[in-house]
């Protein structure tokens, strides 16, 4: 036995307009919200690059500076960019040890960030040698600040998907200030 209700009134097909809205909304915002992120996360990382942080990069030390030096390098920076291959690798979709790409599964598209380079986990994490330390040089965001830049991703997506879903022109029925 089933039992089948069924309630017609205009107000039903004002929010049934509102949901297709909103499902064509996330249909759009789902191909550009992946490539949206890649970009945003990689500018973060050209930003830690160039600013040596945050937190703050450590000195490089007396022995590496020495080294530095005798190959024609300013002896105190700026800081992992001698040859700027990690940066490229990390940040160029074309260079070869660069994994950036936007994967297409059957229900959502997903943002692969990340290098081939073994110097990256390295440096990102810090590591003892036999011949010293060489500390971490943070060029990923972690713990708080990672949320922050999780935060402004969901933010810009968020924008996209309500200029997407035309929110606004249902301001009538009470969905959109």
């Amino acid at each position: 036995m089933f039992l089948v209700l069924s309630v017609n009134s205009p107000a039903l097909g004002m929010i049934e307009s509102v949901l297709r809205d909103i499902e064509e909304g996330i249909a759009k915002s789902q191909d550009s919200a992946a490539p949206a992120a890649l970009q945003l996360a990689v500018s973060n990382i050209e930003d830690r690059f160039l600013d040596e942080g945050p937190p703050q990069w450590k000195e490089l030390a007396l022995s590496t500076q020495r080294q530095r030096a005798a190959r024609g390098y300013g002896p105190t920076g700026p800081i992992l960019r001698r040859s700027g291959t990690l940066l490229r690798a990390l940040t160029d979709s074309t260079d070869p040890m660069n994994i950036n790409r936007i994967r297409q599964y059957s229900r959502r598209t997903v943002g692969v960030l990340g290098t081939k380079d073994f110097r990256y986990s390295i440096l990102q994490w810090g590591n003892e040698l036999e011949g010293g330390f060489i500390p971490s040089r943070w060029m990923w965001p972690t713990g708080q600040e990672e949320q922050y830049l999780m935060d402004d991703i969901e933010d810009e997506l968020t924008e996209k998907l309500v200029a997407n879903a035309q929110i606004k022109r249902h301001k009538a029925i009470g969905v959109a200030r």
